[in-house]
């Protein structure tokens, strides 16, 4: 087959992901939300047959390196996609096609990490809240966030961004929260999962990402949560409230 190599408009590389809305939510929302280093694309017959998305490594953290999301219709339009080059020589590779996996290891030369990448979950139908927990809006001008480690400013910033925001409150205290943040086509991301030390162990985690899935659903949207595979903490909150699996990633690293 032939193929070339051209770089596609946000909208045309958008429109190919969300062919397979729900494989594709990773690359998705690192092409809606992050700054990119690069947008890739392989083009057959005029349409787009593979899409590599670089997204950089995060500024504050050391060691981080960028990340190339891809998604291709075919082997053969994964292997294009490689061959185009232009990619950084230090960076995670990340794929959502289980297929394309073995593919991308002989491409890379390296396996990918068993304990690396993500699980993405759908909240279907009304999730258990025990612990109450409310709506946080931005009249809470007095409300206590040290136990969270959060200020007035960061809430602020989510609440302009137009994201919601649950919690857990105690003695004018906020314990926990959750946002319902990131929307993608018909679904919002359930993000920002965050319990204070001194209050772990009682479910907080639970009833927050309950109260987010809860409004999620409400305004007619799929409530989509992410858990980290070593966040075995944050997997037990999803399959706690009864959450189904829908995609997951894989991630090779490559340091020449």
């Amino acid at each position: 087959m032939d193929y070339t190599i051209e770089q596609p408009g946000h909208g045309q590389a958008q429109a190919f992901l969300e062919q397979r809305l729900d494989q594709n939510l990773p690359i998705l929302g690192s092409l809606l939300f992050e700054p990119l280093e690069l947008l890739q694309g392989v083009w057959h017959a005029g349409q787009l047959a593979a899409l590599a998305v670089v997204a950089p490594g995060e500024p504050n953290i050391p060691g981080s390196l960028p990340t190339v999301m891809v998604e291709a219709q075919s082997a053969a339009a994964l292997a294009a996609l490689h061959a185009a080059g232009g990619y950084p020589p230090r960076a995670v590779w990340s794929v959502q096609q289980l297929e394309h996996r073995a593919q991308l290891e002989v491409l890379l030369g390296q396996q990918y990490d068993p304990v690396r990448g993500a699980v993405f979950f759908i909240a279907e139908g009304e999730p258990p809240q025990a612990t109450p927990a409310r709506q946080v809006l931005a009249g809470d001008a007095t409300l206590d966030l040290s136990a969270c480690d959060l200020s007035t400013i960061a809430l602020s910033f989510w609440i302009l961004r137009g994201w919601r925001m649950f919690g857990v409150i105690e003695d004018n205290r906020l314990l926990g929260h959750a946002l319902a943040a990131y929307p993608i086509a018909d679904t919002e991301e359930i993000a920002a999962v965050f319990t204070a030390a001194e209050a772990r162990r009682r479910g907080i985690a639970s009833a927050c990402v309950a109260a987010a899935a809860a409004d999620i659903r409400r305004r007619g949207k799929r409530a989509v949560y992410v858990a980290r595979k070593t966040n075995h903490a944050s997997i037990a909150v999803a399959e706690h409230l009864g959450m189904r699996r829908i995609c997951e990633t894989w991630e090779i690293e490559v340091r020449p």
